[in-house]
């Protein structure tokens, strides 16, 4: 494979892991409201619903995760990502049409994408155990009393 389609192909994939973890986080967020509205079993307003959260960008998903979620960590690791994607954005405008970049450079941001996709991957790893968490609370508040 050409270097530029080496770097395009590590760039589309840096951008969709980003609108994957995206997804993930509304995902979340929908659950953890359901169960809210299960524990609080219409004793109080909680108006919150899934197709609220559709057009949040990723920045405001990630300050409600951080609100609804102890996870400090995962949500500052999140955070830099989010100032992250833009960089590889604009980055790639100009890579990929200014031929007059060496390749050298060209291989270090592949690199750089590439260990971006893998911090991704592993903050969508800790997410998923906090879904899971989530579950565990909305299942037991399903089931009733006692459960």
């Amino acid at each position: 494979m050409e270097l530029r389609e080496h770097y395009r192909t590590s760039v589309m994939n840096a951008l969709g892991g980003y609108q994957l973890l995206e997804q993930q986080l509304k995902t979340y967020l929908a659950m953890y409201h359901d169960a809210v509205r299960v524990l609080t079993k219409g004793q109080l307003h909680y108006g919150y619903v899934e197709s609220d959260l559709q057009n949040w960008p990723l920045g405001r998903l990630r300050s409600t995760f951080a609100k609804t979620n102890g996870n400090d960590q995962l949500a500052k690791d999140i955070q830099s990502l989010i100032s992250h994607r833009d960089h590889i954005a604009h980055q790639a405008m100009t890579a990929l049409y200014d031929q007059s970049i060496p390749d050298q450079n060209i291989r270090a941001m592949v690199e750089e994408n590439f260990i971006t996709i893998r911090k991704i991957q592993e903050i969508q790893g800790a997410l998923t155990n906090e879904m899971e968490q989530v579950i565990t609370v909305f299942k037991r508040a399903a089931s009733g009393p006692g459960a």
